[in-house]
């Protein structure tokens, strides 16, 4: 005869050992569901390499068994998927994270249609990569270094309804500065503006004046200065141009950005 209280607790510890495993295993998914056009889909996301920044999965119309697997690139906070069927590239997700919810336009060849999709349950992180305050982390507090500036988009500048080209741009670049002595630094900077993709580019010395540093070049006797202000943060820089025509930039840059140390290194580039 069957001991009811032992009954009884056997199936309890069957319980919260099936609870556990499931918690467990969907710590190691993510669900992401939504439609691309008015079509629904389910996008199943199970592997992250939060040091590329890159990730793994699958997805499916929500009509069909079949599934298509996909890989990522984090761009935060866009999100960039290829899909494939039998190793094929069919299609490619250009999405804009808001919280939980991603919109954008899914892209193959000349078809596009919105995308609009929701995390519904698992492992957030698997959406997750390093960041530049995570190399930041890594750096001394000696403003001599490399630093990054990365604002990243979707530029769909060139879009048309018959040619639908998109991708995932950044209106950054990078700055290495190098001590002098107390109240200079050598420095150069360079960042990309889009989503033209013109540059504004710039180095020299910069002296210390109060609590910033200023570079200033004048051209020629009949022109004005190239003034750029550069101010001190933990582990970052903000670089600012008054006049971006003044400093030659290209015809739609400019230098307004402020950058996050990555790399005590400071080796200036042959550009």
């Amino acid at each position: 005869m069957i001991n009811g209280r032992k009954f009884i607790s056997q199936c309890i510890f069957l319980f919260i050992t099936l609870l556990t495993y499931k918690t467990f295993a969907n710590q190691n998914e993510l669900k992401l569901e939504g439609t691309i056009g008015k079509f629904p889909i389910e996008i199943i996301i199970s592997n992250n390499n939060w040091e590329e920044g890159t990730f793994e999965g699958k997805y499916h119309y929500k009509n069909k068994k079949e599934s298509l697997s996909i890989k990522g690139e984090i761009f935060s906070p866009c999100v960039e998927i290829e899909e494939f069927y039998n190793e094929e590239n069919t299609g490619t997700f250009y999405l804009e994270r808001i919280g939980d919810n991603f919109s954008g336009k899914w892209v193959s060849d000349a078809t596009s249609y919105d995308v609009s999709l929701s995390i519904k349950s698992g492992d957030k992180n698997l959406l997750s990569a390093k960041s530049l305050k995570d190399y930041a982390e890594k750096t001394s507090k000696s403003f001599s270094g490399t630093y990054e500036s990365e604002l990243y988009y979707i530029n769909d500048y060139f879009f048309e309804k018959n040619n639908p080209q998109i991708e995932i741009a950044s209106n950054g670049g990078s700055v290495v500065i190098k001590e002098l002595s107390q109240d200079s630094i050598n420095f150069q900077v360079m960042v990309v503006c889009g989503p033209t993709y013109h540059i504004a580019y710039a180095e020299g010395i910069a002296i210390k004046k109060d609590s910033i540093y200023e570079y200033r070049e004048a051209l020629s006797e009949d022109e004005d200065e190239c003034v750029i202000k550069i101010t001190f943060g933990d582990r970052s820089v903000k670089m600012e141009a008054d006049v971006s025509f003044v400093c030659m930039f290209g015809a739609r840059a400019y230098l307004n950005h402020e950058f996050i140390k990555v790399d005590d290194k400071a080796e200036f580039k042959d550009y």
